[in-house]
């Protein structure tokens, strides 16, 4: 019996100890969440609902994949995705605080990861879980099949997933829901019923999901650690972030993406790892955003930012004026359509015109400055009311 086996049955229990199926689980630390270690983790600063989040993992088996997301055993995989989603932000080392926060993110993970990849899955100690062997686990290969009707609107949100791709937290993908909604109809019609009318819809969920973490492994990895806690999960971020790129890639091949939902290769974004995809994926918000460009400055702002300084005498308590000068901006001209001849030298003769125009108005404008010193210090008399 290992030496810790006497707390163990203390803390939870001699049945749960001879329920343990995996042979190895019982040469490791038991995942229990002690009250002493909540307490330590008030103390840090987490919330009641961070202690509940962390603690509804650990009091589970690791290979207890179901009960650790909280979901069916005849789930689907945009429920596995979803469950991943919310339980990984609730315990992501980055947003908890707590000193378990660590390791309930890692079961989460190989949760997921193991229910995503089903018989596939060659995860953390994988080859002593029943269930990876098992029919209850989901097979991703089995839904690799597309029909060209399928295709068709893969192709039409090809734009929608690019852009999430570039930036999953918008948080909208209506779209894609739609495109969603398009398949399960043809589904219908086909006579598909049950959970088989959901074959073949976008599960753009694990691409959120994933994505989100992305962005957190990022962060990391550009921080300079300066705590033994950053230190350690920034190597948690090297470490997981190419496994991330080399998941979603398996994931849309074997769901029959279009190759270009793939992700970029990590070298691209300097970031360390090495993973052989299709490509990296050119992705822009242009297909879906309205390109914002600045408004142009007004013609009357852009003359009156070139009145050279003028100092106003000061009267008692009042202070000088400042009349900046600053040279004009040149204006960007976007040219969205076609090529056009232009007549350079009508276009040289209306640009000389509005020189001419311009200082014109300088002129003006120094006269009328010139007026109102006058009118300040009293050199001319004030006209009558």
């Amino acid at each position: 019996m290992p030496p810790d086996s006497q707390n163990y049955t203390r803390d939870r229990g001699f049945l749960d100890l001879l329920s343990i199926r995996s042979t190895s689980y019982l040469l490791r630390q038991p995942d229990h969440y002690t009250t002493q270690q909540k307490k330590a983790d008030r103390e840090r600063g987490c919330t009641e609902d961070q202690i509940s989040a962390i603690g509804s993992i650990l009091k589970y088996d690791p290979k207890e994949w179901y009960d650790i997301l909280a979901v069916s055993d005849t789930c689907t995989t945009e429920e596995v995705n979803q469950a991943y989603e919310e339980k990984s932000l609730a315990v992501h080392p980055k947003k908890n605080p707590s000193s378990e926060a660590y390791r309930a993110f890692q079961i989460v993970e190989n949760a997921a990861n193991a229910l995503r990849h089903g018989d596939e899955y060659k995860g953390e100690d994988a080859t002593n879980s029943e269930r990876s062997k098992g029919s209850r686990a989901i097979k991703t290969q089995e839904r690799a099949m597309t029909t060209l009707f399928q295709k068709e609107i893969y192709k039409l949100a090809t734009p929608y997933m690019e852009a999430l791709i570039e930036n999953p937290w918008l948080g909208n993908w209506k779209e894609l829901d739609q495109l969603n909604d398009h398949i399960k109809r043809q589904n219908e019609r086909d006579g598909k019923e049950g959970v088989d009318k959901f074959q073949g819809t976008i599960d753009y969920h694990t691409h959120v999901a994933m994505f989100k973490l992305v962005d957190e492994y990022k962060k990391l990895i550009k921080k300079t650690p300066t705590t033994p806690t950053e230190r350690r999960n920034q190597a948690m971020a090297e470490e997981k972030l190419p496994q991330i790129w080399q998941s979603l890639d398996v994931t849309n091949t074997a769901r029959g993406y279009p190759q270009s939902w793939n992700t970029s290769q990590p070298e691209t974004l300097g970031l360390p790892g090495s993973v052989t995809t299709a490509g990296p994926c050119k992705s822009t918000m242009s297909h879906i955003l309205p390109r914002y460009e600045k408004p142009a400055e007004g013609y009357m702002a852009k003359v009156m930012r070139n009145v050279p300084y003028q100092e106003v005498p000061s009267f008692g308590n009042v202070r000088p004026n400042l009349i900046k000068t600053e040279p004009l901006e040149e204006t960007k001209v976007i040219n969205t359509g076609p090529a056009q001849d232009i007549d350079m030298v009508s276009t040289h003769a209306l640009a000389k015109q509005l020189n001419n125009e311009v200082e014109g108005l300088k002129e003006q404008m120094n006269e009328m400055r010139t007026y109102m010193l006058q009118l300040l210090t009293g050199m001319i008399a004030r006209p009558a009311a």
